[in-house]
């Protein structure tokens, strides 16, 4: 069974952290590469920073990055940074340090629709329950810390938030993850907040068939406000680990239907990222699945997102009839297409990313794209973006660099024809490892974040570069 992976009292608050620094527009990286609009790195106040999250403002003036930074003595906190989505010049950074004044790792960032509040998830050490999901919001002009909410499990044990969205109408907050259920184990556990308030609103919990371990990932929330959509895998018994995605009402937290997956090899299927259609009609649900001979796959599902019933599935095994595993999805603005991306094994080049675009009512394959990096080895996407006029889709993560490093790589395709735009790579400082983990699409503006050495001094920082498209 696979175990989830962790990299690892309201805490203190401050624009900008003693002992921290957020460098703008290409510091400390020499001059800006081909299509560089700036790079900005943060550096908590002791080693090692990990950048998990991005998001921008609606208007597209600023950019939110989040993740956990050491604090030294705090150890690891939250640590949020605000930019101006231009020139990447620091509005503000908030750090959150947690009511054990332990480990704190935020692991999701989402903006208010009207753009006036930041919202953070992740888990946080509390002082008697170990680990909490802590959601804390933020005013996005001045990163004002307006409400913190802590959410701790029925076992009083570990509970780990994934990801936190907003309602269309901005009046909630969702946050998903998994927590710690007792004798249970983990289940998945999905609360609903009030936006203004930090109120609870409903909170609900999902046990899978073996009452062992149940582990959601991503949510998503339907564009007409009806539904929060949940997925991540559970155990269901004979089959071992399988999808389960899960639809709620959105306003009750009842639950309107449950699609689970089982893959072709009757072992373990591990769904990682979910997306809604714009017209609130479709739901879309990848990660990895055992498939016997073909090992792990790439697989897809298209589900109708008022019934739960199966609409498409689409399977990808690699050339090199390797592991193969879909890390995100995303749709296009006018719901014709899917987008996913991951890693898939190939037959002389180790890991590359692979890249669909698939039709969202048929699950008929459009394009696919391959990226091997420029050292012939592992090269890792986890995020895929879609400029909102749908024209240019990014698929963004780690490729070596043929010099016992990696670097960020944002690879970019023709959104209706997959005819490649090339790929960005950022190298960091130090000329050492560096690895991205999400991205953030505006109208013009790329965003690629995540950890980037910057040399002794600093060891691993955040890293924020922004590609005009």
């Amino acid at each position: 069974m696979r175990k989830p992976l962790h990299r690892f009292l309201v805490g203190a608050f401050v624009l900008l952290a003693a002992g921290a620094m957020v460098a703008p527009a290409g510091a400390a990286t020499g001059a800006p590469k081909s299509g560089e609009l700036w790079v900005s790195r943060y550096d908590g106040a002791s080693a090692f920073d990990k950048a998990k999250s991005a998001a921008t403002s609606p208007d597209g003036t600023k950019v939110f990055v989040t993740g956990y930074s050491n604090g030294g003595s705090s150890g690891y906190d939250y640590a949020t940074v605000a930019y101006v989505a231009s020139t990447g010049t620091p509005l503000w950074v908030a750090r959150y340090n947690g009511t054990g004044n332990g480990t704190d790792e935020a692991f999701s960032v989402a903006v208010s629709p009207d753009g006036t509040k930041v919202f953070v998830s992740g888990y946080s050490f509390g002082s008697t329950s170990s680990y909490d999901y802590a959601t804390l919001a933020y005013n996005a002009s001045s990163g004002t810390l307006l409400w913190v909410k802590r959410y701790n499990g029925t076992g009083n044990l570990d509970d780990y938030a994934q990801a936190v969205g907003v309602s269309h109408d901005g009046s909630k907050v969702y946050v998903t993850g998994y927590s710690y259920g007792g004798a249970i184990g983990y289940d998945y556990a999905t609360v609903a907040y009030n936006a203004s308030t930090g109120a609870s609103l409903w909170g609900k919990r999902f046990d899978g068939v073996d009452h062992s371990a149940d582990y959601a990932y991503s949510l998503a929330t339907s564009p007409d406000g009806s539904k929060v959509f949940v997925t991540g895998y559970a155990d269901m018994g004979a089959s071992g680990n399988d999808y389960v995605t899960i639809a709620y009402a959105a306003s009750t937290g009842a639950t309107v239907w449950g699609k689970s997956y089982i893959g072709p090899g009757g072992s373990s299927d591990y769904a990682y990222w979910i997306a809604v259609s714009p017209d609130s009609s479709k739901v879309f649900v990848t990660g990895e699945s055992y498939g016997g001979s073909t090992g792990y796959d790439y697989a897809t599902i298209g589900i109708n997102a008022s019934t739960g019933g199966s609409l498409w599935l689409r399977r990808y095994n690699g050339p090199g009839n390797g592991t193969d595993a879909g890390q995100s999805v995303a749709v296009s603005p006018d719901g014709s297409k899917v987008y996913v991306t991951g890693w898939s094994y190939g037959s002389t080049s180790s890991y590359d990313y692979a890249t669909f675009a698939y039709n969202s009512s048929t699950g008929s394959t459009v394009w696919g794209k391959r990226y091997n990096g420029p050292g012939n080895s592992s090269d890792y996407a986890y995020a895929v973006g879609v400029t909102l006029d749908g024209s240019e889709v990014f698929a963004t993560g780690y490729a070596y660099n043929g010099a016992a490093s990696y670097d960020y790589a944002s690879a970019g395709y023709d959104g209706a024809t997959g005819g490649s735009l090339g790929a960005r790579v950022y190298n960091g400082p130090a000329n050492r490892s560096d690895y991205a983990f999400a991205m953030a699409v505006s109208s013009t503006i790329v965003f690629v974040t995540g950890e980037s050495y910057g040399g002794s001094a600093t060891d691993y920082d955040y890293a924020t570069a922004a590609y005009l498209i």
